[in-house]
């Protein structure tokens, strides 16, 4: 009897060190980039921090819903090419699988894709004709709408303390932005990876007058005050 005790004594405890408990905890994960709220164009930096006390087996990144890309390896991050997508606004949402088949679900970040010349650009230096003086001059782009805010109390202009604003209506042709009137044609264009180019031509003038916009900000941003009419 007691023999036949201890043998079930044993194989209860070898029952016991045998039995592996399941791994019933998910990953953390989280969007370490972009940011909340960022306001994205071109080719974009998506990464993703997962973390699990065994092993991440996959990561996957959702738009609006729909998965973009898996990563099965650190690092976890890709290049999201923002050009592929229609302008608007986009959650961002991280998944991590681990070993054991648990999933982690990250916060998500909410951004908005504006591709295109929209955006803010100042006058750059090398296309201020002004014998040398300071040309404070913004054109904003929203969407068909470019919108000049000269700067009269520049060096250049030496005029009251406020901006002059003038809008245009402008037309699509391809990549480019179009604006004719009886005082010429304006064609703007992308110059380099994030400036603006405007050509001017006139009726009356001889050849073309170009000027060069430098990146201000992917904001549609405004001055004041504004000078009277």
């Amino acid at each position: 009897m007691k023999k036949i005790l201890s043998i079930s004594i044993f194989l209860f405890l070898f029952a016991c060190e045998d039995k592996v408990e399941k791994d019933t905890i998910p990953p953390t994960v989280s969007i370490v980039k972009p940011s909340e709220g960022g306001i994205l164009k071109g080719i974009v930096s998506v990464e993703v921090q997962a973390e699990d006390d065994d092993a991440i087996a996959s990561v996957s990144i959702s738009l609006n819903n729909e998965v973009d890309t898996t990563i099965l390896q650190p690092p976890y991050s890709y290049s999201w090419d923002t050009n592929n997508n229609s302008n608007g606004e986009y959650a961002l949402l991280a998944k991590a699988l681990d070993a054991s088949g648990n999933e982690g679900i990250s916060t998500p970040i909410n951004v908005t894709v504006k591709n295109g010349l929209d955006g803010t650009y100042k006058l750059s230096l090398a296309s201020m004709d002004c014998d040398g003086d300071l040309d404070v001059w913004y054109v904003t782009i929203d969407g068909l709408t470019v919108t000049n805010w000269d700067y009269i109390g520049d060096e250049c202009d030496d005029g009251d303390d406020c901006y002059y604003k003038w809008a245009r209506s402008v037309t699509k042709d391809g990549d480019a932005l179009k604006f004719e009137d009886e005082e010429g044609n304006i064609v703007i264009t992308r110059n380099g990876t994030d400036g603006l180019k405007t050509t001017w031509t006139h009726p009356d003038a001889n050849g073309e007058y170009t000027q060069i916009w430098d990146y201000e900000s992917s904001e549609i941003n405004t001055y004041s005050p504004i000078c009277d009419d």
